[in-house]
């Protein structure tokens, strides 16, 4: 009886480990947004992160407030310019404008936001896939894994995503803002961040 509870603990404890690094491996999103190849109109695609919008348009400053429009969700990129895109999918549409706050040219903003192929987040293990795709933020969470929950955080206050021991500002409405703390290239603390 006693090697029965040794071997269910010691599985335990094995799952767990695994679970673990799985959330802890890295699915080389940030290499893959560089290498892949431009967007282009009249093409399909999967959002490469959550996003949320109000009514019909979504200002690319990010901000965190009406209907998620949750990562993989394949889209057609109806038409691209120079500060602006639209995107459709089974059941809505929606015009994305670059504001100056990214700090990103359109094409960049679009080849962040869109893939030509689903994100693997399943390699995450399924809790943490979970936890990205309804959008929540969780304390250790990795670089790429803010990002596909969240999006990218306004260029003119988060200039770099790479820099360690930063602060990433969201914001969830023009006035209310949401400061992320990233430490050891994870997340540590921040307004709204589960346990």
């Amino acid at each position: 009886m006693k090697h029965i509870k040794s071997a269910a603990i010691m599985l335990c404890l094995a799952i767990g480990l695994a679970a673990a690094r799985a959330a802890d491996v890295s699915i080389g999103y940030f290499d893959t947004i560089t290498n892949d190849p431009d967007i282009v109109a009249k093409q399909t695609y999967y959002l490469r992160h959550n996003l949320m919008f109000e009514n019909v348009w979504w200002d690319a400053t990010n901000y965190w407030c009406g209907t998620l429009l949750p990562i993989n969700t394949k889209v057609t990129v109806s038409t691209l310019g120079r500060g602006s895109m639209l995107i459709r999918w089974d059941g809505g549409s929606l015009k994305i404008e670059n504001i100056n706050h990214t700090k990103v040219t359109m094409a960049t903003l679009a080849k962040r936001m869109l893939s030509p192929n689903p994100v693997p987040i399943e390699k995450f293990g399924e809790e943490m896939a979970r936890n990205i795709t309804s959008g929540s933020l969780v304390k250790g969470m990795t670089r790429e894994q803010v990002i596909m929950t969240r999006g990218y955080p306004p260029g003119h206050r988060t200039p770099s995503i790479m820099t360690d021991n930063a602060k990433w500002v969201y914001w969830s409405s023009r006035f209310i803002t949401e400061t992320l703390a990233i430490s050891g290239g994870k997340l540590v603390e921040g307004r709204n961040v589960a346990q």
